[in-house]
């Protein structure tokens, strides 16, 4: 075994010639060897050839055949004749004979124990005699330089060749309809490899190799056609398929010689770099790979081989000095290896996609498109193992639907975008250039999509428009769930879904450790059309939360809404719940306006009795104002108001604020409603008094409904706490 792994080693450092594909095998690893010792008396056992359990060769000028079946060794019957060089196939035996100065070739019939002449002619010179089937070739020497031969047993014989060439070395292919030869522009020398195939009516010549370099000792099994060639300083062994196709190489140190080849299993001989001996090997070429077969001292030459249907394979061999030369035997099972149950050309061990249909083109994985992308949209069937050929992408969340490849492979869309606002008060840096507020996506943000009119989904959760603060439980638990995503690094993903319905979206994220689940629904009328076929395919959801950094250091989080007041542009950004977590630090109701151009914002907020107002600050936590109201001007940038308030003895908090916005004349007051919860004490909710409504609504809600939000707070800060309700009532006039 190690002097196998040095030859696969060494090979490595081989070149190989231009226009062959060099193979260096894999290690087989051991055989279960048992040779037979078919002849090894004393003189000299030579050119052994093996058929099923017959195998004949020549011992010094008689032909002899031994049954690995019987054991029995038996001469042909030859009387004062020198028989030499046979060749086996089923039951018959073909050989030279000399005798009376004519070399005859000559058919031994094992079943009937008759010898017959191939093609009777008044003192022929003929030789080197191969059979398959009932196809005997030959070489006749004395026609021009030696002209190949092919003759049917019991029918005609016909001349192959006939050319100023040296014909040399057939053998014939077991179904006899297929001769393979050397033919040399001189003996023995610069060879090439020739074929001669059965057209029905005559013998169809073509050229395998033309080349200045020289090949020899060709065998085909029918399918591959095997030789060796000395090129470049290397012997090594060549095949290709019958007919002619690129040659493969078979890379490996030293020098290989002598092939022989039955249903794809190649033996040769192998003499080590720095040695004469040769030893014996086989490869088979399916698996690419390489066995040992012997491991001696000793020289071992002219070997054949026979492959039986159920897979066992048989060599004979001549192993020996020239004169003092015997002949043995051995049967072996090469290790199984994986076999190509769906023929896709990838082995069933290395077949991710096993049941491949007939004629499809696969991947590396033994995949075809159709087997990981069931609706051809490009993109891949949940746990498909591998892209297909054509390299599907991602995980289809409607596979058996036809969709786009930015909607995970479904017809219609959610757009999702997540945003992390901060107001830093207290200047901690949190904001790039020390600003006191800015804004950045949320990547790694989940979604997840619920169809409220699922019927579990409502049993659960008392109807289709589940409060907010049953938010984390629909998360988590996942009944009525359709499609999901995850936010990318720009905050944005979609979710993927069969059609249009009644939808809710909630949004897990986590912010400083406090994990915030904030929702909206969303229903039919929410889907835009995007590719003109009049119905809707794509619904947008923006989703706000919202850090605040108070002058003292302190952190709040929680959700938020966006509005848009449309004339130019404004987006306002509000609380959608406030939580109360602690008495003395108060809440800070933050409002953070983004404009394209000029806007002035009169604000006035309104709090239940038992809280107060203690001051209003902007973004960098200066004071604007110590009222409820407060005026500020945005000019294609962003700004905050803030309101500070303090409990000093009420029912829950809520705040109230009339936005009162300009732009070039045109005024929209905006009403907005920010609900909150103590989490230090129970007491019920109180409502503020309602603010004035004074017209009809014609600026744009955003977010699309109610929103809500649900807020876990890790252990220690109060547990599961609620962000919900609100609402935003808008009124315009002109001014």
């Amino acid at each position: 075994m190690a002097g196998l792994v040095a030859l696969l080693a060494a090979a490595t450092q081989a070149l190989a010639p231009v226009m062959s594909l060099a193979l260096t095998p894999s290690d087989g690893g051991p055989l279960t060897l048992l040779p037979v010792a078919i002849n090894t008396s004393a003189g000299d056992q030579f050119d052994p050839h093996v058929s099923g359990d017959l195998a004949s060769y020549t011992a010094y000028d008689k032909i002899r055949f031994y049954n690995f079946f019987t054991g029995s060794d038996d001469q042909i019957p030859s009387a004062d004749a020198a028989d030499v060089l046979s060749d086996v196939s089923g039951g018959k035996i073909v050989f030279s004979r000399f005798a009376g100065g004519a070399a005859r070739i000559m058919v031994y019939d094992t079943a009937l124990s008759t010898t017959t002449e191939v093609d009777p002619q008044p003192a022929p010179f003929r030789g080197m005699a191969a059979i398959g089937s009932n196809t005997v070739a030959f070489i006749d020497f004395s026609v021009a330089t030696g002209e190949l031969f092919a003759s049917e047993l019991g029918g005609a014989t016909q001349q192959v060749t006939n050319d100023s060439r040296y014909d040399r070395s057939p053998n014939v292919a077991p179904l006899g309809d297929l001769i393979v030869y050397e033919s040399c522009e001189s003996d023995p020398s610069n060879c090439d490899i020739r074929q001669a195939a059965w057209s029905g009516a005559s013998w169809v010549v073509i050229s395998l190799t033309n080349n200045s370099e020289s090949e020899a000792n060709p065998d085909s099994d029918g399918v591959v056609v095997v030789y060796d060639a000395a090129r470049s300083g290397e012997q090594d062994i060549y095949w290709q398929s019958v007919g002619g196709s690129a040659e493969n190489v078979l890379t490996l140190a030293g020098a290989q010689r002598n092939p022989s080849v039955s249903a794809g299993v190649v033996a040769f001989e192998s003499v080590a770099v720095g040695d004469t001996a040769a030893d014996l090997f086989v490869y088979q070429i399916s698996s690419n790979r390489l066995f040992r077969v012997t491991n001696t001292p000793v020289d071992e030459t002219l070997n054949d081989v026979y492959v039986f249907p159920d897979g066992r394979v048989r060599m004979v061999w001549s192993s020996g000095p020239d004169g003092d030369r015997d002949v043995y035997g051995l049967t072996f099972e090469l290790p199984a290896v994986d076999s190509d149950n769906d023929g896709d050309g990838v082995l069933d061990a290395d077949d991710l996609c096993p049941d491949t249909p007939t004629g499809e083109d696969v991947d590396a994985n033994g995949c075809s498109d159709s087997q990981v992308d069931s609706d051809g949209d490009g993109v891949c069937d949940p746990d498909a193992p591998s892209a297909g050929p054509s390299g599907c992408v991602g995980a289809d969340a409607c596979p058996t639907t036809p969709g786009l490849v930015d909607r995970q492979g479904c017809p219609v869309g959610d757009l999702n975008k997540v945003t992390l606002h901060i107001v830093d008060q207290a200047k901690s840096g949190a904001c790039p250039g020390g600003a006191g507020s800015c804004k950045s996506p949320i990547a790694g943000a989940q979604v997840r999509v619920f169809d409220r009119n699922d019927g579990d989904f409502q049993t659960a959760y008392g109807g289709k428009n589940p409060s907010g603060s049953l938010y984390g439980t629909i998360f988590e638990a996942g009944t009525g769930q359709i499609a999901s995503c995850t936010t990318d690094a720009s905050g944005q993903c979609t979710a993927g879904e069969e059609g249009t319905g009644d939808y809710l979206v909630i949004v897990k994220t986590t912010v400083d450790s406090k994990t915030v689940y904030t929702g909206k629904p969303k229903s039919g009328t929410d889907f835009v059309d995007t590719n003109g076929d009049t119905l809707g395919d794509l619904a947008s959801k923006d989703f706000q939360v919202i850090k605040v950094i108070k002058r003292d250091g302190t952190v709040q989080i929680g959700g938020g809404s966006k509005t848009v007041v449309t004339g130019s542009y404004l987006e306002v950004i509000s609380p959608d719940f406030a939580i109360w977590e602690d008495v003395a630090a108060g809440y800070v109701y933050p409002f953070i306006f983004t404009s394209d151009s000029d806007w002035s914002v009169n604000l006035c907020a309104q709090v239940p009795t038992g809280y107060d107002i203690v001051g209003v600050y902007d973004e960098n936590g200066d004071l604007l104002a110590d009222s409820s109201c407060a005026q500020t001007f945005v000019s294609g940038e962003t700004k905050v108001v803030a309101y500070e308030v303090v409990e000093v003895g009420s029912p829950e908090p809520v705040l109230g604020a009339l936005l009162t916005v300009e732009h070039e004349g045109k005024v929209t007051e905006v009403d907005v409603e920010v609900p909150g919860q103590r989490t230090y004490v129970e007491r019920p909710q109180a409502r503020p008094a309602a603010l004035p409504n004074t017209g009809a609504t014609d600026a744009t809600d955003s977010d699309g409904g109610l929103p809500a939000a649900w807020l876990a707070l890790p252990a220690g800060l109060g547990g599961a706490l609620l962000l919900g309700g609100g609402f935003l009532r808008w009124r315009r006039r002109r001014g």
